[in-house]
């Protein structure tokens, strides 16, 4: 799922510790699949991949999860929704925020390490 992931990120920037990015996720990406039909959700968890995958851009290596130490899921992201993901990355602590049209969808506290 990380690398379908990768492929929909778009105006990737990369500064010391922190990097942005774009994504929208069409009607057929795998994540909906399942959440829900007629009405498809993307699950929290491709939310988290979403900022998996930018960490793995910023660090320039695969990034693992190592635990989760905080979630808030604020809004439901729907298929084509443009969203834009920020997040930092220091000493094997990932923070992550997604948003949408300025309005906060997701924040997330993660321990990565390298794969």
């Amino acid at each position: 799922m990380r690398k379908a992931i990768d492929r929909l990120l778009n105006n990737f920037a990369a500064e010391g510790n922190r990097a942005t990015a774009e994504i929208s996720f069409p009607p057929d990406f795998i994540g909906f699949q399942g959440h829900f039909p007629g009405q498809p959700v993307l699950p929290g968890v491709c939310q988290m991949e979403l900022a998996l995958a930018l960490a793995d851009r910023l660090a320039g290596t695969r990034q693992t999860l190592g635990a989760v130490t905080n979630a808030k899921f604020i809004s439901v992201v729907l298929p084509n929704q443009l969203l834009k993901i920020e997040c930092s990355l220091t000493e094997g602590k990932l923070q992550a925020a997604i948003s949408s049209e300025g309005e906060r969808i997701s924040e997330f506290k993660m321990k990565v390490e390298h794969a």
